[in-house]
């Protein structure tokens, strides 16, 4: 399971590389036979790789949860926070990342990014929890973190100390950059104070850096600072230096009464010409417009960084 601080994930399911069959061309077999898998939905597709990863019962490498480090330097330096991470089961499909922002934040540049607060992630932000939730389907979950320090932060733009602290965040991505369609599932909730972002997506960076307009996202979000029931689905990028691009993203509303904050299993299928999303079995978007189509990593993160997509989080928040 995961959660971010907190963020519980119990359950994380790949499903990838779609092909395409027909009844006639292939009958019917048995189960032991069967080496490709079916989604359900409005539409079926059949994949043929499949990955699962559980973080529900490793009460083995359940320490005690790590407290926030407090330097910006100590966090991007953080070893990994139990012997799991050092696994081959990890190891082998996902890499923790430590890159901070600080070089985007030099630019100068709110058409690149328009960040308010250095922001690094670390390896001290991820780790296993053991459950006191009784709504948890498990005895431990992994979390995801990202907290907002008050010390100063790194060089900011005009080359002083920043003064407004900084943010430690968390992010792992996908060992393969090779998915080219998929469907991907976690059982997770987000909780925490107002300025973080929850998100779980397939992503190919563009040619270079600067050039936004090339990137290739599907995206699920949840952001702290909105209603506690909405959820933002985009296929990126849905903005450009002029405008907000409204055909690319849509903000939908839990089904059944739910929370972000509740326990929920968040589903994306990735398709040619389509990213569809569904909450608990429920279709909550379907967005063709800017569909990914080539090859590319999944990745999961929590930040924040005080721009206008997070938000700015208080000194001593957590998510």
């Amino acid at each position: 399971m995961v959660t971010v601080t907190t963020w519980p994930w119990g359950l994380l399911v790949l499903t990838g590389y779609l092909i395409n069959l027909t009844s006639a061309a292939y009958p019917l077999t048995t189960d032991a036979n069967c080496h490709c898998y079916k989604t359900n939905g409005t539409s079926t597709n059949y994949f043929r790789q499949h990955k699962f990863f559980d973080f529900r019962n490793l009460q083995q490498y359940a320490n005690t949860p790590p407290n926030p480090i407090s330097t910006f330097e100590g966090n991007a330096a953080a070893p990994p926070t139990s012997s799991y991470f050092d696994s081959n089961q990890w190891k082998d499909h996902w890499g923790i990342q430590t890159w901070n922002n600080t070089e985007l934040m030099r630019l100068n540049n709110t058409d690149v990014n328009d960040a308010t607060v250095p922001m690094v992630t670390s390896f001290n932000n991820i780790y296993i929890e053991r459950s006191g939730d009784g709504t948890a389907n498990g005895q431990t979950y992994l979390v995801m973190r990202t907290v907002r320090h008050s010390l100063d932060g790194p060089s900011t733009p005009s080359g002083s100390n920043s003064s407004s602290g900084f943010q430690s965040s968390a992010e792992f991505e996908s060992k393969l950059t090779s998915y080219q369609f998929l469907s991907l599932r976690m059982l997770a909730r987000t909780r925490g104070s107002p300025g973080a972002v929850t998100t779980m997506f397939t992503y190919r960076p563009p040619p270079q850096p600067q050039q936004l307009a090339l990137v290739q996202e599907a995206d699920l979000e949840i952001r702290t600072q909105d209603p506690p029931n909405f959820v933002q689905y985009t296929n990126q990028p849905a903005w450009n230096s002029t405008n907000d691009i409204k055909e690319a993203t849509r903000n939908t509303s839990m089904p059944s009464g739910k929370k972000w904050s509740d326990w929920a299993v968040y589903r994306m299928d990735w398709t040619p010409g389509q990213s569809t999303w569904f909450v608990n079995g429920v279709e909550a978007s379907k967005i063709s417009f800017q569909a990914p189509r080539d090859p590319s990593q999944v990745m999961f993160n929590v930040w924040s960084d005080g721009g206008s997509w997070s938000g700015v989080m208080g000194r001593g928040g957590k998510a």
